[in-house]
């Protein structure tokens, strides 16, 4: 699952891809340390509201969440949904680990509010019973 969210991010947000560089865009695998300080670094230009305290967010958000923060993140820049990205992003990092929503259907709607439909999957279901 959070492959396929970074990927959707990736897709969606190309700021948060040109950060990440052409290698994790490829694989959201190989997503390194290097890739997520640059983001880090860059939370402050992503973010609107730059005095609310972005940088800690996210660090923050790494810690609970991992790399779905960049997820996160990118829903958060991205939607045109998101009235206030600061604090749906710092709403977002608040969820427990275990409880954060599935972010697919966040982006599924991003997607083709952009235009850009995103291929159908089988749910998770069908596909644990095909052995995947």
């Amino acid at each position: 699952m959070v492959r396929q969210e970074l990927r959707a991010a990736f897709q969606v947000s190309p700021r948060i891809a040109a950060l990440v560089g052409p290698a994790s865009v490829a694989d959201p695998a190989s997503v390194t340390p290097a890739d997520l300080a640059r983001v880090a670094a860059a939370v402050d230009e992503l973010l609107p509201e730059r005095e609310r305290n972005n940088d800690q967010t996210f660090a923050w958000a790494l810690k609970r969440h991992g790399v779905r923060a960049i997820a996160m993140l990118a829903i958060a820049i991205e939607d045109p949904d998101v009235r206030s990205p600061c604090k749906y992003f710092g709403r977002m990092a608040s969820y427990e680990p275990n409880g954060a929503p599935d972010l697919r259907l966040n982006f599924a709607r991003v997607l083709k509010a952009k235009g850009d439909i995103p291929p159908a999957e089988p749910p998770p279901t069908l596909m644990a019973a095909r052995g995947r």
